[in-house]
């Protein structure tokens, strides 16, 4: 695929507004779970009870962290700087 294909620079391009909005809601996350460090926590609202879980700052910092990586691929893509290869020969 070349970054000149129309088609190509809109999937692109649409994956990192994805990338982007799930970045958004993670730093969120991490945001309001930090304070509290909350991992679990229990419902009861008389008639039932449930448990609920969070994830761990430990893994929204990790999910944090591949999604701000992905991000940069995808504009380094977008940009012209993708995976390029090199075949080198040497002299004799």
């Amino acid at each position: 695929m070349s970054i000149n294909d129309p088609t190509y620079k809109a999937d692109l391009e649409a994956r990192l507004v994805a990338k982007r909005a799930q970045l958004v809601l993670t730093e969120a996350a991490l945001a309001e779970l930090i304070p509290q460090n909350i991992e679990e926590y229990r419902l009861n609202s008389g008639e039932m009870a449930q448990w609920a879980r969070r994830r761990k700052v430990n893994e929204l910092s990790q999910l944090q962290e591949k999604l701000e990586s992905e991000i940069d691929a995808l504009y380094r893509r977008l940009n012209g700087g993708g995976i390029t290869s090199i075949n080198m020969r040497r002299k004799r």
